[in-house]
């Protein structure tokens, strides 16, 4: 299973307060299914570090976020 997501806006607007409840129930009904989660902007990592994205989002913070749904 892959999730696409075109933009880190894209991505920072799943985790936000009334969205995140679903992004996180879609990862536990692929949990027994290999899932990869594909970030489409070839400089996305750069934007989150540099907090270039619209979201109050703090890019340190963002980061643990994200790196929440990392698998061992």
């Amino acid at each position: 299973m892959e999730g696409r997501k075109a933009s880190v806006d894209e991505i920072v607007g799943n985790l936000g307060k009334d969205e995140r409840t679903r992004f996180e129930n879609e990862l536990i009904r692929a949990q027994n299914i290999p899932f990869t989660l594909l970030l489409e902007d070839p400089e996305g990592y750069k934007k989150i570090i540099n907090g270039n994205y619209r979201s109050k989002y703090e890019p340190l913070a963002l980061l643990g976020s994200l790196n929440t749904f990392k698998a061992p």
